[in-house]
């Protein structure tokens, strides 16, 4: 017969992967961290999608890498809530700009530069503002300007 512990070890085995950070680097351990929501301390909620549609980070990660997000958790008129309501960004531009956040990579699109440059300059990311720019610089052409 199975104790009730021996059973909950057993369910925590396999729902989690004890060593999911073997052979991967800082990014990839922090990438993995925001898109399995471990740990989580905040939950963003975006407007254009239903409530089950969260984002779920973590504080810390966010300060160290925004001034704006360090003003919001831990600055002196920080208001220490938990959930954040998203009022000028769609939750698939958010979720682009955290991945950023998290791993410092990217893989933007014509479709998606603008959106997030304008996210990238309000939380004053400035590595994803230049990183924006760049590729901005790369891909328009006198036909797309317009």
């Amino acid at each position: 017969m199975q104790s009730e512990d021996t059973v909950h070890v057993v369910e925590c085995k396999q729902t989690f992967n004890a060593d999911w950070q073997q052979g991967k680097g800082l990014g990839a351990c922090m990438l993995e961290m925001y898109d399995q929501s471990l740990w989580t301390d905040v939950t963003f909620h975006s407007k254009d999608q239903p409530e089950a549609a969260t984002i779920k980070a973590h504080k810390i990660v966010l300060a160290a890498r925004s001034p704006v997000f360090r003003a919001m958790f831990f600055g002196p008129c920080a208001d220490r809530r938990d959930d954040v309501e998203l009022e000028h960004v769609t939750r698939e531009t958010f979720d682009l700009f955290l991945r950023y956040i998290y791993s410092e990579s990217l893989d933007l699109s014509a479709e998606t530069a603008f959106d997030i440059l304008r996210i990238a300059h309000f939380y004053q990311v400035s590595s994803l503002v230049q990183y924006c720019a760049d590729f901005l610089m790369n891909v328009i052409t006198t036909e797309n300007a317009m």
